[in-house]
């Protein structure tokens, strides 16, 4: 299990960083952009939280340790998008969700799960924006 974990973090800290890059649009659509990854940061905490609490009782405490330590990225990150929101002059929304915790096997697959889906939707976006910045000279930024 614990091998499971270490094989998505590379995962989740470059879907972090690609993410990151999409917020170039106009500042309603920055802002958007904003909330909605503060929200998912904010999310993605709390859910790693409970499943590091699960793994904790399942007696897997160095996945919990893992579970804690991605939390903890996800925390920084959300931090990171308030403190432009607020820089921005918007009030932060976040809509945290109840995560649904099964065995830790289980909360690992809908980890790994989840990258896999996140990994595929910042490949295309990438894919976009170059075909987008084609042609545009030395100037384009690059991806």
């Amino acid at each position: 299990m614990l091998n499971s974990l270490h094989a998505i973090l590379p995962w989740r800290l470059s879907a972090a960083v690609l993410h990151s890059r999409s917020f170039v649009a106009n500042s309603a659509d920055t802002l958007e952009n904003l909330q909605a990854a503060f929200d998912g940061e904010s999310n993605a905490n709390a859910r790693y939280l409970a499943f590091a609490q699960k793994a904790g009782k399942e007696g897997y405490g160095e996945v919990a340790s893992l579970f804690r330590a991605v939390a903890k990225a996800e925390e920084f990150h959300a931090r990171n998008h308030a403190a432009v929101i607020r820089q921005l002059g918007a009030d932060l929304v976040a809509h945290i969700e109840h995560s649904k915790v099964r065995s830790t096997r289980e909360n690992l697959q809908t980890v790994i799960e989840g990258e896999k889906v996140r990994a595929r939707r910042d490949v295309s976006r990438i894919h976009r924006g170059r075909q987008a910045t084609k042609g545009l000279g030395s100037d384009s930024p690059s991806l």
